[in-house]
């Protein structure tokens, strides 16, 4: 089913916009993984992404999503319309590779898209895990044009991202009292309900619109 899953899209594009938190305009969107399954319907990230993990598939999951957001970008520049960086996660993994870069920019180049709408996004748990060897992949993916932005961080973590030249971005925020605390420890970006929840493409290109 996993197979079926990439080969046949039944993994769709949510994008849930990523907000500039000084101004708390639109700047950007994460895309997010949906399984839309043709007799189970609509499940989780989190239930079927651990199975990827086991299964030694997440890597092709990333190229996929990688490669969904891609298109959708190259649909927008087609269109002619206004187009938002999309950031998609890697998974610790991934950042592993040593095909990793190569892999990202054989489909940037197949669709055409300029790497600087194509955003991606680590976490603090893989930062630390090895750092010699991230630091690298990062200093290849940044010598590419990629801009990098760092998620799950503590406010020590933010003088750090600065150092090297990362946004900060805190997810899951839900209330007016958050962002002005992140306003003070001069975070970057949010991302979460108070906000907007992850949206269908169409959907999230009628609200961009309004912006």
């Amino acid at each position: 089913e996993l197979n079926s899953a990439l080969e046949e899209e039944q993994i769709l594009i949510y994008l849930q916009p990523k907000v500039n938190i000084q101004t708390g305009k639109w700047v950007g969107a994460e895309a997010l993984a949906r399984w839309m399954h043709p007799e189970r319907g609509m499940i989780s990230p989190g239930k079927f992404i651990p199975i990827f993990e086991k299964t030694g598939q997440i890597e092709l999951l990333d190229l996929y999503i990688f490669e969904q957001v891609c298109k959708q970008i190259r649909i927008w520049l087609d269109k002619k319309q206004k187009v938002l960086p999309i950031a998609v996660n890697l998974s610790r993994k991934h950042l592993s590779s040593d095909m990793l870069v190569d892999n990202l920019m054989t489909i940037l180049e197949k669709y055409q898209v300029p790497v600087e709408l194509v955003e991606i996004e680590l976490t603090e748990s893989a930062f630390f895990k090895d750092t010699q060897h991230l630091t690298s992949v990062m200093k290849q993916l940044k010598g590419r044009g990629f801009v990098l932005s760092i998620d799950d961080f503590g406010t020590g973590m933010i003088q750090v991202a600065k150092k090297l030249g990362i946004k900060t971005l805190m997810e899951g925020i839900e209330t007016k009292e958050q962002v002005e605390l992140l306003k003070e420890v001069h975070c970057d970006l949010g991302q979460g309900y108070f906000y907007a929840k992850p949206l269908p493409i169409q959907i999230f290109e009628e609200q961009w619109v309004r912006q």
